[in-house]
């Protein structure tokens, strides 16, 4: 998504105060559709951000996208975290029409906001379709239930020989398989909750937050460096060579450094003193004797 919309951003043409804008306003749209989506299905970001409005305090959100944003949840509830990237949209739309860009990106654009918007509604309907309660606590009791008749059903007592002293080694590590196999199922089904094994979707959302608007503020703003002469400019040289390389030597890594060429499919060996033995390629004139026409027929005899 951030790679198509910024190839798409380089082809407007404009001022660059116009370029900026809406490079920073799209940008900005399109955060808040994460937030809002990861709030509603991670326990994460619900707690850093137990309100609409803290997004405000946070700089992720304004005053006036916050009250529009409210009077579109009290019209249609449940749009409320697309709206962002219809009004994208729009202004990359507004700026085909108005001549500023060209129309080809524009498909290109919109197909990567539709996969952005599938994206995050698929979390959505994971965090809907969720394994039903009954079958955990079934699970649970199954489990549980199994190795406690274990307990009683796998000890064997002699009572001419007194107390039995074996070591049930098969049933403790089968309680460690079945119960480390259930552990790991029921933290699977919770996959963005509090615990230290869940997805950090905290630390996604700020990651991309500063990354989208990085590249907003420094890589469309700063011209790429100007040519300048280098080493490999100058001299041909075979690999790189640093203080390192000079100190260490080179290391090399090749198959052939390591006298393991690679193999031949089908390969002859000729060993020296069979070369002479081998005909010779006929020539041209005993070929064509041999084949004088293409299609003739011996002749036959009598």
């Amino acid at each position: 998504m951030v790679c198509s919309s910024f190839i798409y951003f380089n082809q407007i043409r404009g001022t660059e105060k116009c370029q900026n804008i809406l490079q920073f306003s799209v940008t900005a749209l399109r955060r808040f559709c994460p937030i809002s989506t990861r709030r509603d299905i991670s326990d994460k970001i619900r707690l850093r951000f137990p309100r609409v409005r803290d997004l405000i305090d946070a700089g992720l959100l304004t005053e006036r996208e916050f009250t529009t944003l409210e009077k579109l949840q009290d019209l249609a509830p449940g749009i409320r975290w697309m709206a962002p990237l219809h009004w994208a949209q729009q202004l990359v739309s507004a700026e085909v029409e108005s001549g500023r860009a060209p129309s080809g990106y524009l498909f290109t654009f919109v197909n990567e906001l539709k996969q952005y918007r599938t994206s995050f509604r698929k979390l959505f309907c994971h965090d809907w379709v969720c394994v039903p309660l009954v079958y955990s606590q079934v699970a649970s009791l199954a489990t549980y239930s199994f190795f406690l008749f274990c307990l009683f059903g796998r000890q064997h007592i002699d009572a001419e020989n007194g107390f039995d002293t074996v070591f049930p080694i098969f049933t403790v590590v089968q309680f460690l398989f079945y119960v480390g196999w259930f552990k790991v199922g029921q933290d699977l089904l919770r996959p963005f909750g509090l615990d230290d094994d869940d997805i950090e979707l905290s630390y996604i959302l700020d990651r991309n937050v500063v990354i989208s608007f990085g590249i907003v503020n420094c890589l469309q703003t700063d011209s790429p460096p100007t040519f300048e002469e280098d080493f490999y400019w100058r001299h041909l040289q075979d690999g790189c060579m640093t203080s390192s390389t000079l100190k260490f030597g080179r290391i090399d890594l090749s198959r052939s450094a390591h006298n393991h060429p690679p193999k031949l499919h089908t390969y002859i060996k000729i060993r020296t003193n069979e070369k002479a033995r081998i005909p010779k390629r006929p020539t041209e004139t005993r070929r064509q004797r041999r084949f004088a026409g293409p299609y003739q027929l011996p002749v036959p005899c009598g």
